[in-house]
């Protein structure tokens, strides 16, 4: 006995399948994630490493000797420097123009490690320079004309 209408094949119900599923497809994919993992390593690693300040100090020379220096609306800084991976050992002194609390430009010193800057730092201004004597009896000193900024 043989039933009408029933066809001898089942019907094909599968997807039409895409364009460009080969080989191109699966290729471009494999490559796109790589160049997309060494953009995003790459990425990663430079926001980790590169360096971190933080200001540590500001000090603003007395008005009477800045003013006889030339150097009004300078200041000098104390800025610890790290990477976001380290707290940061190192200490940078800025001297520069005094813009709201900081010193976000100017003449960068880097303190030689083993001078202590938390403890025992004097600032002394004068009209021809700024001396830096450390605890350790290290001493810097910087003429007014290296950070005097002259825009």
């Amino acid at each position: 006995m043989s039933v009408p209408n029933v066809p001898s094949q089942q019907p094909d119900v599968s997807l039409p399948r895409p364009r460009f599923a080969g080989c191109l497809l699966k290729l471009s994919l494999v490559l796109a994630g790589a160049v997309l993992g060494t953009v995003l390593t790459v990425a990663i690693t430079a926001a980790l490493l590169l360096p971190v300040r933080s200001t540590v100090q500001v000090q603003t020379p007395p008005p009477a000797v800045a003013t006889a220096g030339d150097y009004q609306g300078y200041a000098l800084a104390v800025k610890r420097v790290g990477t976001m991976m380290s707290s940061g050992n190192s200490f940078e002194v800025w001297l520069g123009r005094h813009d709201g609390g900081e010193v976000p430009r100017g003449h960068v010193l880097e303190v030689p490690s083993g001078w202590r800057t938390d403890n025992g730092l004097t600032v002394r201004w004068s009209p021809e320079n700024v001396r830096l004597d450390f605890a350790g009896g290290g001493r810097i000193e910087v003429p007014v004309r290296v950070f005097r900024d002259a825009r």
